[in-house]
């Protein structure tokens, strides 16, 4: 279990639970009548109201979370239509994400997968078959052999009283079962009874691409709604031992920092500012990164300054998004990034370039800092000249 990063806000929550956190007013008619509250030491209305004032972090630790039942009590009787069901389901899916869902609910994680598998394979619920998917993944998750042998002496007992039947029943009309668990790629299925959900094909991709995937370049400008682009096919960025072979997906191979990569809707993508810098290297035609570069400014997504002072880790030399603005400033120019740790009075020098459309124009920026005991601040880059060589004394 790792501590949740402090950084996830009430958005977070927001866009997994699809509901306005914001409109709870704090009746507390949740909690009345929620059939846990007396077993929760932090009470529903609570988690919403840690949820509203940014302490996600907080709400993440909460044992209570993991008691929740889903009963949906709280979310009928909820005067602002708040889905509070649907919060806690998001927190409880932020704490697996981050890996901060305690150790207690370890084998509750286990089991739900091969509850789902047995139910898909079967149609029915053999207990045998699913015991023993259950400690067998429980095994090898903690090499727990008390685990493995626990409740083995009552196997006998419920096979003599014909509780326990060693080959579980299958449901007759499999159509039923297929109707039920769509599949989408080997391995991947939706559970139809449920509304499809925004971006339904990046999540497919996503997962299919494997756990340290992320959505990049085109598609996640159309994540993120920047500029017309329509991609032909799933940009994902993989390690580089990733295959590459994968059927409607562009595969990409590039070092993400963990500072290039953030959650949307429950989707792991790159940053804006990495995103602008990906496409442009990639040869998105200039006017599409133009806009995005634009919107991205006018939302307030990206600073006035480079784009590249946001990116940890780029590979690409002299990408360039342009906007004229008055005069020629450069909105999203990407350098070849380098990192020194500077003591005081040392200082460092680097060279970069960049082609422009116009004779001469201007620069000003912001080197974004870190100190070593991790506080970021700004350092401004006056304003000064860009020439073409020679023209101006």
């Amino acid at each position: 279990m790792h501590a949740p990063p402090a950084s996830l806000s009430i958005q977070h929550v927001e866009e997994l639970a699809r509901t306005n956190v914001r409109d709870c007013y704090q009746c507390g008619k949740c909690s009345a009548g929620c059939p846990m509250a007396d077993r929760m030491e932090t009470l529903p209305n609570q988690l919403i109201r840690l949820v509203q004032l940014d302490r996600v972090d907080k709400a993440l630790r909460s044992p209570a979370i993991w008691q929740c039942v889903s009963c949906q009590t709280c979310s009928a009787r909820c005067p602002k239509s708040v889905d509070c069901t649907a919060v806690l389901d998001a927190l409880r899916q932020l704490a697996v994400e981050h890996d901060a869902a305690p150790a207690s609910q370890r084998r509750t994680l286990i089991f739900q997968p091969a509850f789902l598998e047995n139910l898909r394979r079967n149609g029915r619920l053999p207990e045998l078959e699913l015991v023993g998917e259950f400690k067998t993944r429980s095994f090898w998750k903690d090499m727990s052999v008390p685990l493995l042998l626990k409740d083995a002496m009552l196997a006998p007992r419920m096979l003599k009283r014909g509780k326990l039947h060693l080959r579980g029943e299958k449901v007759r009309d499999r159509g039923i079962v297929r109707r039920i668990f769509q599949r989408c790629q080997q391995g991947i299925y939706r559970l139809t009874p449920f509304p499809r959900m925004p971006h339904e094909d990046l999540f497919i991709a996503w997962l299919a691409a494997g756990p340290a995937a992320v959505i990049s370049h085109d598609s996640a400008l159309a994540l993120y709604e920047l500029s017309d682009a329509l991609p032909v096919a799933v940009h994902v960025t993989v390690p580089r031992s990733a295959s590459r072979r994968r059927s409607g997906m562009r595969l990409h191979t590039q070092r993400l920092a963990p500072t290039d990569v953030t959650r949307r809707g429950g989707l792991a993508v790159t940053t804006v500012p990495r995103t602008l810098a990906d496409v442009a290297a990639a040869g998105l035609a200039e006017e599409f990164v133009a806009q995005a570069v634009q919107q991205a400014l006018a939302r307030g997504v990206v600073a006035v300054v480079g784009a590249a002072a946001e990116v940890d880790d780029v590979e690409h030399v002299d990408v360039l998004a342009q906007l004229s603005i008055g005069q020629l400033q450069l909105a999203a120019q990407v350098v070849e990034l380098q990192q020194p740790l500077l003591a005081p009075g040392e200082h460092f020098e680097y060279t970069s370039g960049s082609r422009i459309a116009t004779p001469t124009g201007s620069m000003r920026g912001t080197y974004f800092c870190v100190a070593e005991d991790g506080e970021r601040f700004e350092a401004d880059i006056p304003e000064f000249a860009l020439s073409m060589p020679r023209t101006l004394h």
